[in-house]
């Protein structure tokens, strides 16, 4: 790590000062790009109390995260299996690639489609607890809303929080 001379009010930057510092920023840069900037899988958990939901055969739950600092981003994608399912009951929630930090308040975009009707919804999804509670339309999603969940329906979720330091 690089050491610092004291510099003063109204003095005069001493250019090996300026060269250390940039080439600081610049190290701190390419780790913070190497380290953070690609794309980490993760696979969510899809729960609901008192009764979690079983996708069924086939179903495919995936998820991805980056970070930026103590910013984080994640995606996910839950698609219901095609045979096998229960839709357990109460509120659902997905579960986060990493805890968010004390008090967080975070708002992120939801999809939802019900491909046999044609259904589909926009709506948000926040942060509550350590989970991500969804909300389509004005109904918080559970096992019956905002439809009874079928095969091939699906679940698209986006959002940034900051994450608990490291």
């Amino acid at each position: 790590m690089t050491t610092f001379p004291e510099q003063f009010v109204g003095q005069v930057a001493d250019p090996e000062f300026i060269n250390n510092l940039t080439d600081e920023v610049t190290r701190l840069g390419t780790y913070v790009t190497s380290a953070y900037a690609t794309w980490k899988p993760f696979t969510p958990t899809l729960t609901a109390t008192p009764t979690s939901p079983n996708l069924g055969a086939g179903a495919s739950l995936t998820g991805r995260y980056r970070m930026a600092g103590s910013l984080l981003t994640a995606e996910y994608t839950i698609v219901w299996g095609s045979s096998g399912i229960s839709v357990g009951s109460g509120i659902y929630r997905l579960s986060l690639p990493r805890p968010p930090a004390f008090g967080v308040k975070a708002l992120g975009v939801l999809w939802v489609s019900h491909p046999s009707t044609l259904a589909q919804q926009a709506g948000v999804c926040r942060i509550v607890g350590t989970g991500l509670e969804m909300i389509a339309l004005d109904k918080v999603l559970s096992h019956a809303l905002p439809w009874t969940w079928a095969a091939g329906d699906q679940i698209g979720a986006a959002i940034t929080y900051e994450n608990e330091a490291i």
